[in-house]
Formats: structure tokens, sequence, C-alpha cells
């Protein structure tokens, strides 16, 4: 997203360790809501592997690296594929549990700034959107 240029950054330093590397984009709110996002990380991967050969990428070890919002949606990316899909996903700072993420947001008085109510479709869906509830059984997967 807006911030693309940063994590080229971090792409490079892949690279030059030895990985290979893409900075996917994504639709951001209000034009997409979560649903959308992971979809266009899917439609991303899906790219990903319709050229690993062209690109030298494996597709069976693709592992998926997000900060924040993105880490929130490389997870949710990474349960929607399910293995072989995703070999690894590593997340930073990123919101796993949205149900307790948007109390902390109501709790430091933020919850009606911030966009983590209408982007994820509001409280109805945040359990269905919440990857730890998702690993944990508590939520059914809608993917």
């Amino acid at each position: 997203h807006s911030r693309a240029w940063n994590y080229r950054l971090v792409g490079r330093r892949l690279q030059q360790e030895g990985f290979a590397a893409a900075v996917l984009g994504y639709g951001l709110y209000p034009a997409q809501t979560v649903p959308d996002m992971v979809a266009d990380i899917r439609l991303a991967l899906a790219w990903l592997r319709e050229h690993s050969d062209a690109l030298a990428v494996d597709p069976l070890r693709i592992a998926l690296l997000g900060h924040s919002s993105g880490g929130h949606l490389c997870a949710l990316a990474a349960l929607a594929e399910g293995l072989p899909g995703v070999a690894a996903v590593a997340t930073m700072n990123s919101p796993m549990d949205v149900v307790e993420h948007y109390k902390f947001e109501q709790q430091r008085g933020v919850a009606e700034m911030s966009t983590l109510h209408p982007a994820n479709g509001g409280e109805a869906n945040f359990a269905a959107l919440s990857p730890t509830r998702l690993l944990r059984g508590l939520a059914p997967h809608r993917w």
C-alpha cells in the first residue's frame, strides 16, 4: 500500500540473503474490506505460483511477512490457502484477535477513530476474521 516503498527495502534485503521477494499490494479501506484485501493477497499468491518457473520461485515454499494490519491479512490469507499453499507466516505487531484488539482500542478511547470496526464489517465479523480464534476452532472458517 502507500508505504510499499519502505517494504521494498525489506524485500531487497531478503534478496541479498538469497530469498526471492515480492512486495504485494492490496486495496485499502474504505474502498475495500478485510475479506476483499485477503482476496487481493490470494490473487497475488496465485499469480506468483502461476509464474513461479519464470520467477525462480518454489511454489511450495512461499512465506508471507506482514506488519500491523498487513500481518493480520497475511495470517488470514494463509489460513484461507491452507498448506501447502503457504509454507510460513511471520507477522510484526499485528492484531491476531480482532475481538480483543477492538476492546483494547475501546479502552484507549480510539475505537471511534479507528478503521478496525468498519474495515472488518462490524463486530459480528470480528471472530471470523481473527486468526487466533480460527486456529483454536472458536470461529467458523468463512473462506
